[in-house]
């Protein structure tokens, strides 16, 4: 009995202190210098259980994308992009990779306005320092 009682006030206690954290990012993405158009691209926010979309949309014909969201969490929250792509170089060894790429860990912590982050270009015929 004094157990779920605790738990039902411990719980209220953190869905009543949550934040409304505010993400925008933008980029562009690339194949060989080449635009990748109409990708479906998602922003992202991991949780424990499910991960929640905060938004989703497709690149435009140059290979430009913008995502916005937010979140009520009590924690600072953790957002990435998840895209699909396809790259083929001549016609011959093709990529068909998902990608995740996460926001550097400085850009999240304690922030209480909107993040603003610009991947700039993602080229997938270069090397990428920033794919977990």
């Amino acid at each position: 009995m004094y157990l779920s009682i605790f738990l039902f006030i411990f719980l209220n206690f953190f869905i009543i202190n949550g934040r409304v954290q505010k993400i925008e990012v933008k980029g562009r993405i690339l194949c060989q210098g080449k635009p990748l158009q109409f990708l479906d691209i998602k922003l992202k926010e991991e949780d424990f259980f499910f991960d929640d979309i905060l938004d989703k949309n497709f690149t435009s014909e140059n290979g430009n994308f913008e995502l916005s969201g937010e979140d009520d969490e009590i924690f600072n929250i953790q957002p990435y992009i998840q895209f699909t792509y396809v790259c083929c170089e001549y016609f011959e060894n093709c990529q068909h990779d998902t990608k995740v790429l996460t926001l550097p860990n400085n850009l999240t912590s304690f922030s209480k306005h909107k993040i603003l982050y610009n991947f700039g270009d993602i080229d997938f015929h270069k090397p990428l320092h920033i794919i977990n």
